[in-house]
């Protein structure tokens, strides 16, 4: 279901791509911010073609970050631990390898990172090897593709499976997983929803992305600014190249892309005649303030 309409629609925003993401990089400008593979297959198969596409950091696994042929530029493995089946440890430097998909390792960054808010997209938890199974036909190659199904028989111990039969093992697994995720959110005050458009996947509450990106929460930056600073009174408005130290200030702030607007907060009329001067936001605040988190306090409320 993963669409480069969808992908165009992700301004500002930190994503996570995976595995042959980039195949979808001619319908859309968008590109990860981070982007994590962690199966052994495609880095032994398409290891050269990886070290080409990818761009973003790119988060692996140790074991398959050996098996890469050429690894891109800013690669980070983490530590796995090989023999214990998948479960949220916490610790991003003890992964457990058994059933974990490309998404946990993602999700396990992301909460590493601190994200409190993960929306999936493009997750339809269906059948990989079945006509439409990803978001292209050309996704992976006849021999990727061979070489993953003679891995599923080894590790169901059948000789022939039906395509069926690979697509309900593939699910079961991975919706094992995902279900170790969900409950290691919810004990961690961390929220994730699916925002894909159809598929299988309910363990997640449904969004609407254009709903997520509409009410999407706007951060305001606040500079607090006294003049009758015990120290060096007057601070704000001494002049550096010509300009007042605010106007510098104030500048630099605007440089960070998460902020959607930025405010100077003082009590003095002077320090406020310089923001209007130079066009700045500038929000007058109680004269009876101890410190400047107090001013930023006011101007929150």
């Amino acid at each position: 279901s993963l669409t480069g309409e969808d992908l165009h629609l992700l301004k500002d925003e930190y994503t996570f791509g995976t595995n042959m993401v980039y195949k979808i990089f001619d319908k859309t400008d968008w590109r990860p911010s981070f982007h994590c593979v962690s199966d052994t297959i495609y880095a032994s198969k398409l290891g050269i073609e990886l070290s080409k596409m990818v761009k973003a950091p790119l988060f692996t696994t140790e074991r398959t970050y050996r098996r890469m042929r050429k690894k891109p530029v800013d690669t980070t493995y983490v530590h796995t631990i090989p023999t214990e089946r998948y479960k949220v440890r916490g610790n991003i430097q003890a992964y457990c390898m058994i059933k974990a998909t490309v998404l946990s390792l993602a999700a396990e960054m992301a909460f590493h990172m601190g994200f409190k808010e993960i929306y999936l997209l493009g997750v339809d938890c269906t059948n990989p090897h079945d006509k439409g199974g990803h978001f292209t036909d050309n996704y992976t190659t006849k021999e990727v593709a061979e070489t993953d199904i003679n891995r599923i028989k080894t590790r169901m111990q059948a000789d022939t499976l039906t395509t069926r039969q690979i697509g309900e093992h593939i699910i079961d697994r991975s919706m094992e997983v995902y279900a170790l995720l969900d409950s290691y959110a919810k004990k961690h005050n961390i929220h994730i929803y699916n925002a894909t458009r159809g598929g299988n996947l309910e363990i997640f509450p449904r969004v609407k992305l254009e709903d997520v990106l509409s009410k999407k929460m706007e951060v305001i930056g606040v500079i607090p600014a006294r003049y009758k600073s015990s120290r060096f009174p007057g601070k704000p408005l001494v002049e550096i190249c010509g300009k007042p130290m605010i106007y510098w200030v104030y500048h630099q702030a605007m440089k960070v892309k998460e902020l959607n607007e930025i405010y100077v907060a003082t009590d003095d009329e002077r320090i406020r005649a310089a923001c209007e001067k130079y066009n700045m936001n500038v929000k007058m605040t109680k004269d009876t303030h101890q410190t400047g988190s107090d001013r930023v306090a006011e101007v929150a409320e």
